[in-house]
């Protein structure tokens, strides 16, 4: 059975999970708890994403790809335009889609950061967050 260290600033890293499936919401924001973090805000669409970031500034968010009104690669289409107003956070796609070309396609053409296949392991979520943080390193 693995062993998971809270991971350092977690307390302090502001999460946006935009995903429309009760269950899924449940079981990111039970391990993202479990890894420390606190300030987690949950929508079920991306409408609901785009008006929260309008709101606050994010430093991670959880993209579902397949969602109503406004899908994932929509969202990233919003958040990679030049002229937004909104900071764009480090993107995390989740998907069901597992066929050739699907990471690629996300991590390349949408600009996500990062990308995982559902249903979410936590080991593979536990090792995304840690290359997160260890990008966003502040050295003094």
């Amino acid at each position: 059975k693995p062993t998971f260290q809270k991971l350092e600033d977690a307390e302090n890293t502001k999460i946006l999970i935009a995903e429309d499936i009760p269950e899924n919401q449940k079981v990111i924001r039970g391990f993202l708890n479990y890894f420390g973090y606190k300030n987690i805000t949950v929508t079920e669409n991306g409408l609901e994403a785009l008006d929260k970031m309008r709101e606050t500034e994010y430093d991670i968010l959880f993209l579902d790809i397949k969602m109503p009104l406004m899908n994932g690669v929509e969202l990233c289409k919003v958040l990679n335009k030049k002229d937004s107003e909104i900071k764009k956070p480090y993107i995390i796609g989740l998907t069901a889609n597992v066929m050739d070309g699907d990471k690629y396609f996300y991590l390349n053409s949408c600009k996500m950061n990062d990308y995982l296949t559902k249903p979410i392991i936590k080991q593979k979520l536990y090792d995304v967050l840690s290359e997160y943080h260890s990008k966003n390193i502040i050295i003094i």
